[in-house]
C-alpha cells in the first residue's frame, strides 16, 4: 500500500496593491504537498490564495490544484465576500 502524507506550507506575503479607492489589500497563500513515493520527493498538490481588505474581511479565496500534466495551477474554486460599510 502506497503511504501518502501530507504537507501544508504556509506562505505568507504582503504586496501593497491599490483598488480605486486606494485601499490595502493582503494576501495570504497556503500550499499543500503529498509524498510522492515515485519520486521520492514532495508534490505540489493544492494552493489556496486569500485577500483581505484593510479591515482585515476576507474577500476573496481561490483554491488551485496541481496539474502535473501541464505542470501548471488549474483554477478549482473562487469565492468573493463583499462588506457594507459597517463590515457586515
Amino acid at each position: 500500500m502506497k503511504n501518502i502524507y501530507l504537507l501544508s506550507l504556509i506562505a505568507t506575503f504582503s504586496l501593497n496593491l491599490f483598488c480605486q479607492q486606494d485601499s490595502l489589500i493582503v494576501l495570504d497563500s497556503i500550499y499543500e504537498y503529498s509524498w510522492d513515493t515515485v519520486t521520492n520527493d514532495w508534490a505540489a498538490s493544492v494552493r489556496h490564495v486569500y485577500a483581505y481588505d484593510v479591515n482585515g474581511n476576507e474577500t476573496e479565496h481561490i483554491k488551485n490544484m496541481w496539474d502535473s500534466e501541464t505542470n501548471d495551477w488549474e483554477a478549482y474554486i473562487r469565492e468573493v465576500q463583499t462588506y457594507d460599510a459597517n463590515g457586515d
